[in-house]
């Protein structure tokens, strides 16, 4: 657990994205059983997301699963952003790779569990850390951000959040027409910030690009 004061203080509800409907249980029942947190509610997908969060509200906490199956929670993520008012973000993920421990390191999120974790006492900790305006992180994200931020790679060093909001349309393959319609940027600027990725990660072609985005992590929404 890593926890650092940046939270709002005082949480007290709690709204949970997750597919599972175990898992999603087994939250419900921590908050209803032994913690100061009031449930507001569950969705499966992102789309049941937005229109929850469009009719009630941003909750204090909002506990976010990353594969869900209508596309990547880091859209739900940036959409959040977007949304006015405060809200403490918490992951659940199996997932481990370098691009969630950029997104871990970025600031974006007050926490994050790791999936494999069952233990209802275990749950109720991390909420009870939020609750309290501090950061929650399970022991193997942890080491994985200490490793992350004592030795960063050199892509996390000489890349810009302008070059990374793009990279992950870049290894889906969109096309530069697409990219640059979506950031609203010129076709000369995407072809700018490709040249520069292929640089920085030491590639020599697009497929090489695709591969290695896949492999970490980065053909996902951020």
């Amino acid at each position: 657990m890593n926890a650092l004061s940046s939270s709002p203080v005082g949480l007290k509800s709690i709204f949970v994205v997750e597919d599972s409907q175990a898992v999603a249980r087994l939250m419900h029942d921590v908050v209803a059983h032994g913690s100061s947190m009031e449930w507001l509610g569950a969705a499966g997908s992102i789309r049941e997301a937005k229109m929850a969060l469009m009719n009630q509200g941003l909750p204090d906490v909002l506990v976010l699963d990353l594969k869900l199956p209508d596309g990547d929670g880091r859209e739900l993520l940036s959409y959040v952003e977007e949304m006015a008012g405060q809200c403490a973000v918490l992951i659940i993920t199996g997932v481990h790779n370098s691009a969630l421990t950029h997104l871990l390191c970025s600031g974006r999120v007050d926490g994050a569990v790791d999936k494999l974790i069952t233990d209802v006492k275990d749950w109720r900790l991390a909420f009870e850390v939020l609750r309290s305006g501090r950061h929650y992180f399970s022991t193997s994200f942890v080491d994985e951000m200490r490793e992350f931020r004592d030795s960063p790679p050199n892509w996390a060093v000489e890349l810009s959040e302008a070059d990374f909001a793009l990279l992950p349309e870049f290894v889906r393959g969109d096309p530069d027409e697409q990219i640059a319609e979506n950031h609203q940027l010129s076709p000369d600027q995407i072809k700018a910030c490709r040249e520069k990725l292929m640089r920085v990660l030491g590639l020599e072609s697009m497929a090489e690009l695709i591969l290695w985005g896949r492999r970490t992590g980065w053909d996902l929404v951020m």
